[in-house]
Parts: C-alpha cells; sequence; structure tokens
C-alpha cells in the first residue's frame, strides 16, 4: 500500500475519521478530495485526537497550533468550536487540519477575570489571553485575523480566529 504525509493512503477512512466528520461538512464545500469542517466540540474532537495517527497528531495548518493542541481545547472549554478541512485519498497530502477556533468569551472572562475591553479589541493582548485559555505556550504564532462575533440568535460574543 502506498504510503502518504501520515500514513498508508486511506487513512481517513480506514481509521473512521471520515464518518465522525461528515456530519460537520459544510454544504457546497465537499468537492471529493477536499472538504471544509465546521462547529466541531467536546466528545468529538476528542474522538478525533485519539483517531488520528501520532503523526497527523503534529499537524498545523500554516502557523496555526497544533491539531492535537486544539482538539484537548477542545474538550476542556465548553461552548469551544473548531473549523477546518480535510483532505483525502488520492491525494498524497491527505490530512485533517483545523484553522480556525471560536471560543465563547466568557471562557475567556472565567480565565483573566476582567470584562473586555471593546475599546481596544482585538489586539495582542487579547491574543495572549486566547493562547492561555487554549492552552498554548509561549511559542505560539497569533493568528492571522481575530476578531469578535455574534452567532447566534443570543447576545453572547464570540472571539473567532483564524490562520491562513
Amino acid at each position: 500500500m502506498r504510503e502518504g504525509m501520515y500514513g498508508p493512503m486511506h487513512w481517513l477512512d480506514d481509521r473512521h475519521v471520515t464518518a465522525l466528520l461528515a456530519p460537520y461538512i459544510c454544504d457546497g464545500w465537499d468537492t471529493g478530495d477536499y472538504a471544509r469542517f465546521a462547529d466541531l466540540s467536546g466528545e468529538e474532537a476528542r474522538r478525533l485526537r485519539t483517531l488520528l495517527p501520532p503523526l497527523a497528531r503534529d499537524d498545523r495548518q500554516n502557523n496555526a497550533p497544533r491539531i492535537s493542541d486544539l482538539l484537548r481545547a477542545a474538550t476542556r472549554i465548553d461552548g469551544l468550536t473548531l473549523e477546518g478541512y480535510v483532505i483525502r485519498a488520492p491525494r498524497w497530502d491527505e490530512r485533517v487540519s483545523i484553522d480556525t477556533v471560536c471560543v465563547p468569551e466568557s471562557a475567556i472572562i472565567a480565565h483573566t477575570g476582567r470584562p473586555i475591553d471593546d475599546a481596544s479589541c482585538p489586539a495582542y493582548e487579547h491574543w495572549l489571553a486566547l493562547a492561555q485559555v487554549l492552552g498554548l505556550g509561549a511559542d505560539a504564532v497569533p493568528p492571522d485575523e481575530m476578531r469578535f462575533l455574534v452567532r447566534d440568535s443570543s447576545s453572547t460574543r464570540w472571539w473567532w480566529a483564524w490562520w491562513d
């Protein structure tokens, strides 16, 4: 069997990763060998982490944190969701990558113990707080974009970070 970037070709199917991610695939983004997913969190994030081959656990979408670190954060932080994409066989670079994290502002406030200063948002200090909440090391690279948004009909704000 031919080897891919992180293991034998078709490891996404052999390890049941494709089935796990199927409910999270975004409409209109499944083009065969490439598909975007969104809203991955909690127990599914924990399961995905265990299904990934060891080499794939270190995958980083460009300068994003390691996928294993983001999956671990999603299992610890209530409401945190992850977005990214899947590259499937027959491509040699078969993988799961995470490029976006969305954290409820309440998790940040619980960590910092203080309300968010809207006048300076988002700033580098906000990235530092987010990195701490996510459990990332000092070598973590800030996202290419970061903003605050409301995702549903409630007034709950979310911290959204994306690495290109």
